[in-house]
C-alpha cells in the first residue's frame, strides 16, 4: 500500500504537512497563513524540525540543506532507525552513508544480525527482503 493510499482518508493538515516534508521546505518558506491555520499539525519551528526528520526517513527522503541536522547524523539516524526495523540496507543513501560514515552494507548487516543475536531473535524473526540480502552478502 503506497503511502497516497494510506493518505487518503487522513485530514488535510496532515496531507499538507507531509506535502511540505515530501517537497524539503523549511520553516521560514512555509507560507505564514499556513502556519496559523495548520499550528496543530506545525506547531513552532522546534516541532516541525522534529517532525521533519522522521517523516523524512520513513518516506525515504535524502538529506536536506535546510534541515536541523547535519548530514552524518541524518544518515547515522537513519541507519539506526533501519536496523533497529530489521529493513534492507538503505541502498537509496548508500553513497552519502559510506562517504560520511563509511558503513559498507556488509558492515550494516553484521552489526543487524550481531544485534538480533544478542537480543536472541533467530534469523526467522527477520523480514525475507532483508534475509535475503544479508544470505546473499555475507
Amino acid at each position: 500500500v503506497s503511502v497516497a493510499q494510506r493518505m487518503s482518508g487522513v485530514n488535510p493538515g496532515l496531507k499538507l504537512v507531509l506535502d511540505l516534508v515530501k517537497k524539503q521546505t523549511s520553516w521560514k518558506d512555509i507560507p505564514k497563513d499556513v502556519k496559523k491555520r495548520y499550528h496543530a499539525q506545525l506547531g513552532t519551528q522546534e516541532k516541525w524540525e522534529r517532525l521533519r526528520i522522521p517523516w523524512a526517513l520513513q518516506l525515504h527522503i535524502p538529506h536536506h540543506r535546510t534541515m536541523a541536522l547535519s548530514e552524518s547524523r541524518f544518515y547515522n539516524r537513519a541507519l539506526e532507525a533501519f536496523r533497529v526495523k530489521l529493513m534492507p540496507y538503505p541502498y537509496h543513501y548508500q553513497r552519502q552513508i559510506i562517504n560520511l560514515l563509511g558503513i559498507t552494507c556488509v558492515k550494516y548487516y553484521w552489526d543487524l544480525i550481531a544485534d538480533a543475536l544478542m537480543s536472541e531473535k533467530s534469523f526467522d524473526e527477520v523480514p525475507s527482503f532483508t534475509a535475503r540480502d544479508v544470505v546473499r552478502l555475507l
